[in-house]
């Protein structure tokens, strides 16, 4: 008799990752040995990871860019998205960036840490030349400047960039093979698109199928960690936790006001319109499951024009994720603190950008997955991720719904300002009759 996904679920519940993580303290802190025998079991899983991530980020850009060129009126919905969404996106980077230069979450942890850090930064496999030393900062890589950036961004061969996994080359080659498919005959590209999707969807099967073993992971990478690091290092999370949920309290707060605001009705409703999306965000962890929501909620509670929500709600959602773009500002900072790494005019250029580079690139992917993102705006400043990847993993519970609402709620602002609201306008509509019936003789 086959066990069912609906007798697993319970993996999947917050529970089970809090007594995953539970394990992995104990199991790094008492059973040293044991976690470091462990640790192939969580490199397996990282790479399975891994595995899914240009797959995914080829399949759903190429896809939504290719069915939004051919919907009625693009150029003009064109570009007002990309003025939203990217004044929107760069706006979100440079608040996050903000916060965490002011805040410092990555500076004065005291020496112990940065010592174990540092110990487990030049053991560790991946990286062999690095090095964080108890008194001077470490040698990182070299950093290529924003030309050089710009340069790299562009794939001379993006097989290549498959196969090595260079996710910002595949990422523009998604972009724009996305944009040129939109352009042909429905006939021809149709086809396709079906594959795109078959590809997008199977991939997201597997992933959540590893959502499955993911407790048992999560232990094991967690252990490997402590046993190297110890508990110090994990401690020093906590005003990072702190920062990130307050800039995504931040920002929820500026999108409900900009729904309020453009849907023209009170305060409260707008907040009770869009109540099934948030439970359904913070509850699922997906972006991708509060779509049907959000766009009710936009269409029926507060009245705005149901052609373009369903649009530009779903693409939103999909590609603009403003809570990623934040997360992927705050990481990069806390970073450099750690490595205390001077971030200049030209650093802080680069890090904004890349924040939005990185948060764009998680589209259609988990924010597990997503994870692994962050290496487009941390590799530019010569910065590794493997050094905090696994803490990065273990907080993950608690950061991932609140991105995911967020990116949500963002993402139904955006399209507050892109789409009319039909009731607002028939309110005005209104307003005006009266008062020219008024003004008659």
């Amino acid at each position: 008799m086959s066990v069912g996904p609906s007798r697993l679920n319970w993996l999947l519940s917050p529970w089970a990752i809090i007594l995953a993580v539970g394990l992995g303290l104990y199991l790094g802190l008492q059973q040293p040995q044991m976690a470091m025998e462990l640790r192939p079991i969580g490199d397996i899983y990282l790479g399975l990871l891994k595995m899914c991530i240009l797959p995914i980020l080829l399949s759903a850009i190429t896809l939504s860019l290719g069915r939004m060129m051919q919907s009625p009126g693009a150029g003009e919905l064109i570009r007002r998205m990309l003025l939203v969404f990217g004044v929107g996106l760069l706006l979100t980077s440079l608040l996050a960036t903000g916060l965490a230069l002011i805040s410092a979450p990555g500076k004065d942890l005291g020496d112990d840490t940065l010592a174990s850090l540092g110990g487990f930064a030049s053991e560790s496999k991946y990286l062999p030349d690095l090095e964080i030393a108890l008194n001077q900062p470490p040698v990182a890589a070299d950093n290529p400047g924003l030309m050089g950036f710009i340069t790299r961004m562009v794939p001379e061969n993006v097989f290549n960039a498959l196969s090595e996994g260079i996710n910002l080359q595949v990422l523009v080659f998604a972009i724009l093979f996305g944009l040129a498919l939109g352009h042909l005959d429905r006939e021809l590209s149709g086809p396709f698109f079906q594959v795109l999707e078959a590809a997008y969807r199977a991939f997201n099967n597997l992933i959540r199928w590893m959502m499955y073993p993911l407790p048992l992971a999560l232990m094991v990478l967690l252990a490997n960690q402590v046993a190297q690091v110890g508990l110090d290092i994990l401690l020093a999370m906590l005003l990072f936790v702190e920062v990130s949920l307050l800039a995504m309290g931040l920002l929820f707060m500026v999108s409900l006001l900009i729904i309020w605001r453009r849907s023209g009705t009170g305060f409260w409703a707008s907040l009770g319109a869009l109540r099934e999306t948030m439970l359904v965000s913070l509850a699922t962890r997906s972006t991708l499951a509060a779509i049907p929501s959000a766009m009710q909620g936009m269409q029926q509670g507060l009245g705005f024009d149901k052609a373009k929500i369903d649009l530009v709600v779903p693409l939103g959602i999909t590609a603009a994720r403003h809570g990623n773009v934040l997360y992927s500002a705050i990481v990069a900072v806390f970073v450099a603190q750690l490595y205390q790494l001077d971030l200049g005019g030209q650093a802080l250029l680069l890090l904004v950008f890349g924040a939005v580079l990185a948060g764009i690139a998680t589209a259609g992917a988990p924010g597990l997955v997503g994870l692994s993102m962050l290496s487009i705006v941390l590799e530019p400043l010569g910065l590794p991720l493997e050094v905090i990847l696994v803490l990065l993993i273990a907080i993950e519970p608690l950061i991932d719904p609140f991105r995911t609402l967020v990116s949500v709620q963002a993402s139904c602002a955006s399209a507050a300002l892109i789409a009319p609201a039909v009731r607002r306008g028939q309110a005005q509509q209104a307003e005006s009759t009266v008062a020219s019936e008024g003004a008659g003789p």
